[in-house]
Parts: structure tokens; C-alpha cells; sequence
């Protein structure tokens, strides 16, 4: 399996103005270093390095398996959607674009939507199979199918957003570095915990 960023996140979590008002600054003489305390904090979390696992932003990826799944035991099988899925990582899942894979003959091909439908309020998201439908035989190769999909909130929750502006006051008061303390990181992990399904 192989993530691939095809599209970063437009926009931070927080706003400059929250950052500046979290930080009581009056002036603008610091604004860049705010901003990139604000990037910093929100990369220390987003993404499949990031330490929540999750998209914290709207992103778009590709994700990339050998294959479909079958049922002996390459991928999830799960009983209770009654058919093969494809778990999609980086929760929350928004949607996914297309599926495209190589079939057996080498050639470039997309998945019609009507074979397969989203599930993305699980946790993880999932692509499951249609009724009476069944995956495409790929090539033999790494790779051969690539998911492209968008991860990512449509309103990040307050919690994360706490956290950050905690993370933002911390490295701003302490500018020679040095890690964060154990409270944030201890918030980190409750978070990461929360979220497990």
C-alpha cells in the first residue's frame, strides 16, 4: 500500500487572527512567525506522518494497492457491509474521485462507479462492492490500482483546534525549541485514542 499526496490543503485550521488573539498579541510585528507556527502545528498532526493519522484539512491522495481485495485475506473482508471493502486511510473521508487500475491485458482502466459505492461515515472510510458486482482481475505487478480520494474535515473539531493554539503558545514563548511538553502531548494521545473505531 503507498499514500501519495496529489493536492495539499488550502487552508490552516486556524486563522492568523485566532493564533494572534491566542497569543495576545496587539501587533503585527511577528505576523510570519505566527503563520508558520500555525503550518507547523497543524503538520505536526495531519497526515499519514502526522501524529493523529488523520487529514486535518481537505487533501486529496492516491492510494495504491497490488490489487483488489479477494477473500483470502489480501484485504478486509467485513461481514457486517456484506461484501469485500477497501479501507481508505486518513479519516475522514469526503469522497473518492475514481479507481483506476491496470487490468490483465496491461492496459489503464476506470473503475464505473456503479461496481462499487462509498462508505465515508465510518471510520475508517470504505469502498465496497455494489450488489452483484465483483473487482476486475488486475496485472500482476505493485501498484496496479490506484484510489484517488479526499480526506479531510469540513469543519475541524474544536478539540484539535484547542490543541493546536496550546501547541502554538508553547513554541511561541519557548523560541529556542525543545519538545513540547508532556500535557500536549498527553492531549495528543487522547485524541488519537478518541478516534480509533
Amino acid at each position: 500500500m503507498g499514500l501519495t499526496l496529489v493536492t495539499a490543503p488550502t487552508a490552516e485550521p486556524l486563522t492568523l487572527a485566532e493564533a494572534k488573539l491566542h497569543l495576545r498579541l496587539d501587533s503585527d510585528v511577528e505576523i510570519d512567525r505566527v503563520g508558520d507556527l500555525i503550518v507547523s502545528a497543524r503538520e505536526d498532526l495531519d497526515g499519514p506522518a502526522g501524529w493523529l493519522g488523520r487529514a486535518i484539512m481537505p487533501q486529496t491522495w492516491d492510494l495504491t494497492v497490488d490489487r483488489f481485495p479477494d477473500r483470502c485475506g489480501m484485504m478486509n473482508f467485513t461481514p457486517q457491509l456484506g461484501d469485500l471493502s477497501i479501507e481508505i486511510p486518513l479519516p475522514p473521508l469526503q469522497s473518492v474521485t475514481s479507481i483506476g487500475y491496470i487490468d490483465q491485458n496491461g492496459d489503464a482502466q476506470t473503475l464505473a462507479t456503479t461496481v462499487y459505492r462509498v462508505v465515508a461515515d465510518s471510520l475508517p472510510g470504505k469502498v465496497i462492492l455494489r450488489q452483484n458486482q465483483s473487482w476486475p482481475l488486475t496485472i500482476r505487478e505493485p501498484a496496479a490500482v490506484t484510489i484517488r480520494f479526499v480526506a479531510g474535515y469540513a469543519k475541524v473539531p474544536q478539540k484539535i483546534r484547542s490543541l493546536m493554539l496550546e501547541m502554538i503558545g508553547w513554541r511561541f514563548a519557548n523560541r529556542e525549541g525543545g519538545d513540547l511538553p508532556q500535557s500536549v502531548m498527553d492531549q495528543v494521545s487522547a485524541l488519537k485514542t478518541r478516534f480509533v473505531s
